[in-house]
This record gives C-alpha cells, structure tokens and sequence, in this order.
C-alpha cells in the first residue's frame, strides 16, 4: 500500500505544482494585456487632447453669424473641420472607451 501512496503523493504534488504554473503564467499575460490597454488608452487620450489643442490654437477665425435654419443637416456639420471632429469625439469615443473598460474587466475577472 506504501507504493500506492507514494505514487499518489507525487502525482497530486505535480497537479500542485502545475497548477501554480498555470496560474503563474496567467497572470504574466493578464499583466502583459493591462498593459498594452492601458497604452492604447494613454495614446488615445494624448491624440484627442492634441487634435483639441491644435484645433483651438490654428482654427480660421471666425466670421459673421448666417442664420442657419437646422444646424442637425449634414452639411453644417461638416463644414469644419471642428465639425467633424466634435462628431467623432461624442459619437465613437464613448464606445472605445466602454469597449476597452469591458475587456479591462474581463481579464480581471479572470484574475482572481
């Protein structure tokens, strides 16, 4: 029975130790992806603030105010450049963000 149980001993110490394994390289690529968001992140962030900065400081000064009867057309809105990139900005930004927040969560969940 002694050999029974030796045998057993040092098959549940490997699943231990192949387990710790596991969960040791998990978390080296879950830290490597947090990374790598978090980057896109920051760059996303740096490019919206620059587009914004050199938008307010080089924009065509402005002119006399038309009456502009449905400012929702499309031609008003892209018109300028400010135009467009304020659409991008409140229609897309949002759902990058979320989408990035998403995965972020996933792969902490997975964590733990």
């Amino acid at each position: 029975m002694s050999k029974h149980s030796s045998k057993y001993e040092n098959i549940k110490a490997q699943l231990k130790l192949d387990e710790e394994l596991l969960r040791s390289n998990l978390v080296k690529t879950s830290q490597r992806f947090e990374k790598k968001w978090y980057s896109r992140l920051l760059g996303i962030s740096l490019v919206t603030a620059i587009i914004g900065l050199g938008y307010l400081l080089f924009r065509p000064q402005k002119k006399a105010a038309k009456k502009v009867k449905n400012k929702e057309k499309l031609s008003y809105k892209s018109r300028s450049l400010g135009g467009i990139l304020y659409a991008f900005i409140l229609n897309q930004m949002p759902l990058i963000l979320e989408k990035i927040y998403k995965e972020i969560k996933g792969t902490k969940k997975t964590k733990g």
